[in-house]
Formats: structure tokens, sequence, C-alpha cells
């Protein structure tokens, strides 16, 4: 389902998020970033994007044309979008020099390797090389799990809780950011409208 507003994230590299090498951009893929039903807050971020193939041509050639034109070279980058679903219409958001920590789990679980080894590689002058679908998993997300709310944590999975998780999807990867009492209004880096108590990377058919 694609939001009137969908934010979407153009990668390149040679496996996802994306990279220049020698003044040639190469484009790994395409990261959906999808909004709650309150439409300020991401609520995932999943790879590879269900947007249509079209699309996602029309912002790699941006991607190039772009990255080309400032002179960019020899490192990673990630291009974020809006596209307005309604009026057919991309913008360009940001262009940020690094790769996007936050996809990392994501590529490893289903190309076979974090694109931190991307940014190794251009760092020390080597040309990447990147795997395509080399894991076990068609697609993956990240879970940015939510309250629009203030309210106090009243309790946090156990290790046992996780381990058990963890023997039963070992894919699985929780982060869990608050503890027992604490108030989710004093929690620090949060957005606007909302308080991030957790993530889940997940992977899957």
């Amino acid at each position: 389902v694609l939001h009137d507003e969908q934010v979407v994230t153009v990668s390149c590299a040679e496996g996802e998020e994306g990279y220049v090498y020698d003044g040639e951009p190469r484009i790994d893929g395409t990261v959906d970033s999808l909004r709650n039903d309150h439409h300020s807050s991401f609520s995932r971020y999943q790879y590879p994007s269900t947007l249509p193939g079209e699309l996602q041509s029309r912002m790699i050639d941006a991607a190039r044309k772009v990255m080309r034109r400032i002179g960019f070279d020899d490192g990673p980058f990630n291009i974020e979008f809006f596209y307005d679903e309604k009026k057919d219409h991309l913008w360009i958001l940001e262009i940020n020099a690094r790769i996007s920590k936050s996809h990392c789990p994501l590529f490893e679980m289903v190309d076979g390797s974090s694109h931190h080894e991307v940014a190794v590689n251009l760092a020390v002058g080597r040309e990447p090389r990147y795997p395509r679908g080399a894991a076990r998993f068609a697609c993956a997300a990240k879970f940015m799990l939510r309250r629009f709310e203030d309210a106090r944590v009243l309790s946090v999975p156990s290790e046992d809780q996780i381990r058990q998780m963890k023997e039963e999807m070992p894919e699985v990867r929780l982060q869990v950011h608050v503890e027992p009492g604490e108030r989710l209004s004093d929690l620090h880096d949060q957005d606007s409208y909302s308080y991030e108590y957790a993530v889940l990377f997940v992977g899957g058919r």
C-alpha cells in the first residue's frame, strides 16, 4: 500500500545504498520508508522496494545525474525522495554522503553482506564488490515501535524471552530503548510526534 506521500530512499553501491567509484555512480537498490496512520513518523523501512519498477528507474536515473553533476566521487551516499502518487512527482529531500546505519541489517538479511563493506573498500581505494540476493531472505524490514502519547514503562522483555525469540527466529534483531519505570517523555533524540521505545529487524520470504 502506497501512501499519498511515501518517502523512499534510493541507495547506490552494488547491493543497496549508494556509492560513486572512479566517477561512476553505482546503484544498489531502493528502500521504502513507510509512515503510519499519523503520517508524521516512520513506521518501518523495507527492502527491496515494492514501488513500481518504472518509478524506481526514474529515481535511479535522477540519483546518477545529480551525483555526477555535483562531482561527488569515491564515497558512499544515499538519496531520499518524496513521491506524490497522485501527481506522479518526485522531489529530492536530501543527499547523505554516507551509508545508512538503519539499512545495514536489511542488506545483510537480503544480500548477504552489510554495506559497511562498501564504505571500507572505498576508504582504502578498492572497488567494492557487493553481493546481490546472496542471503536466505527475499525481503527485510526495520520496524520502529512507537507510542504517540506519553506513558510510563511497566516492563520490558527479559533476557530469557529474548533468548527464546532468537532460538525460534535467529534472524530477528531487537533493540529496546527503554527501562522499567522510565517515562517516554524522558527519552532523548525523539521526533516531535512520537516516542520510539524499540526497534525490530525482521527478514522473510
